[in-house]
């Protein structure tokens, strides 16, 4: 047991946000560190500080919109994200992100693969944010 970071891609369309993917992260605590957990201030796993503070959900997100990730049955949004420390970060900021010093190669690696998403999701769909919370 531990705590999970989970939430939703979206992409800007038309001055909405619309639903792109989900992601779900259970087993990797520098992502986990590196976007927030645990909340409050200081140095964390390995010396690694987050991105931002946790800034709750954002004004226009809307936690009740209907998605149907992959195939399954319709599912609200607010169903994939955790119930601590919501928070948004824009693709822009999690791709220029540094982390705070020289990690360990298999943290490194969490946050690269997580960036590399990002990157893919952004080439894709330009204008992209990452909504999440931790359970």
């Amino acid at each position: 047991m531990g705590i999970d970071a989970s939430g939703v891609f979206q992409r800007r369309e038309a001055g909405k946000w619309i639903f792109v993917s989900k992601f779900y992260d259970g087993r990797r605590g520098a992502l986990r560190t590196w976007l927030g957990w645990p909340a409050g201030e200081g140095p964390r796993l390995g010396g690694l500080m987050p991105v931002a503070m946790p800034r709750g959900l954002p004004v226009d997100f809307n936690p009740t919109e209907l998605v149907q990730p992959k195939g399954s049955r319709e599912w609200p949004i607010e169903v994939f994200l955790g119930d601590r420390s919501h928070s948004w970060l824009l693709a822009d900021e999690i791709l220029s992100a540094i982390p705070s010093r020289a990690l360990e190669a298999n943290l490194s690696a969490e946050i690269s693969e997580f960036q590399d998403l990002v990157r893919h999701l952004a080439d894709l769909h330009g204008e992209v944010r990452f909504v999440y919370a931790f359970a």
